[in-house]
C-alpha cells in the first residue's frame, strides 16, 4: 500500500483485511516523512513499512531507506533477503561473519539458507541519513511552506484543482498534487506555457501499471477506469526548493499562467 505524494493512508480498513484473510501488508511510506493521520504519525501498522531516502526525498542520502517492523521473524528474512540470504542474519544483528574461525574459515561451511541479494545500504550513506533526522522537522516544514505558496496561487483559477487533505490529517508535501480540469486548455499547454514564463514545469504522474510494456507485452489484465480517467490530468508541482524567494518567484509564475488561461 502506497502513501502518495506525501499524503498518508488510512490504513483501518486494509489492516482488517489483512486479519480476515492472513495476508500480510507493506507500506510504502516513502514520501511521508513525519504525516500523521489521526493524530498518529504515519508508522507501521502491518507488516513492514518503508521510506526512501532517494535523491528527492525529505531525507535523502542518494539512495537507500529504512524498513521498520514489530515482527522479529520479518525482521530476520528482511536481513537475509537484503544479505546475500547469510544464515546467521538476524533480527537485532548485521554481523554476517562472526563465530568460530575454524568454523566459517571450513570449506565445507555452509553460509546461505534462504535466496539474499545485495541490498544492504554503505554505512557512509547511512551517517549521512543519519545527520539529516536532525534537521527532518525543518525540512518537512519548508515543504510545507512551499506547497502553500503554490496553494495560495491557485486560489485564482477553478481549473486546477489540488489533492484534498482530510480535517484530520497532516500532509508533508513530497510535492503537490493537482488534477488540471480545464475544458479547453490541455495539460501540455498548461505545463508549457508555465515553463515558456520562467516556470520550472511539473512531473506527471506516472502510467498505469498495467499499461506500461513490461505488463502490456506480457498480456497482463486490468481494468481501473477512474486511475485511466484521472492520471492523464494530474500534474505534481516540486516542493524541495531550498530558497523560499525561488519558491515564491515559482509561485507567483504559477499565479501569473492560470490568469493566462481564464
Amino acid at each position: 500500500m502506497v502513501s502518495l505524494y506525501g499524503l498518508p493512508l488510512e490504513m483501518k480498513a486494509f489492516n482488517e483485511i489483512s486479519e480476515n484473510y492472513g495476508i500480510p501488508i507493506i507500506e510504502d511510506h516513502a514520501q511521508c516523512f513525519l504525516s500523521s493521520c489521526h493524530g498518529n504519525l504515519t508508522s507501521v501498522s502491518n507488516a513492514f513499512a518503508s521510506w526512501s531516502f532517494e535523491s528527492t526525498k525529505h531525507m535523502s542520502c542518494g539512495e537507500g531507506g529504512i524498513l521498520l517492523t514489530n515482527d522479529e521473524n520479518y525482521a530476520t528474512l528482511a536481513r537475509k533477503h537484503g544479505g546475500h540470504g547469510y544464515k546467521n542474519l538476524t533480527a537485532d544483528g548485521g554481523v554476517i561473519k562472526f563465530g568460530n574461525k575454524r568454523t566459517v574459515q571450513d570449506p565445507s561451511y555452509k553460509r546461505h539458507d534462504t535466496l539474499g541479494w545485495n541490498y544492504r545500504m554503505p554505512e557512509f550513506n547511512a551517517a549521512i541519513a543519519l545527520a539529516q533526522l536532525e534537521n527532518l522537522e525543518s525540512a518537512v516544514e519548508r515543504r510545507k511552506n512551499v506547497a502553500n505558496l503554490f496553494l495560495e496561487a491557485m486560489l485564482s483559477s477553478p481549473f486546477i484543482v489540488p489533492q484534498h487533505v482530510p480535517s484530520t490529517y497532516v500532509h508533508s508535501f513530497f510535492s503537490l498534487a493537482c488534477r488540471w480540469e480545464h475544458p479547453a486548455v490541455t495539460w501540455y499547454e498548461f505545463r508549457d506555457k508555465y515553463i515558456d514564463l520562467g516556470g520550472d514545469g511539473f512531473y506527471a504522474a506516472w502510467s498505469i501499471p498495467y499499461r506500461e510494456p513490461l505488463m502490456k507485452d506480457k498480456r497482463y489484465r486490468g481494468e481501473c477506469p477512474i486511475a485511466e480517467k484521472t492520471q492523464p490530468k494530474l500534474l505534481q508541482m516540486k516542493t524541495n526548493y531550498r530558497c523560499l524567494e525561488t519558491a515564491k518567484k515559482q509561485a507567483s509564475l504559477l499565479h501569473k499562467t492560470l490568469d493566462f488561461f481564464k
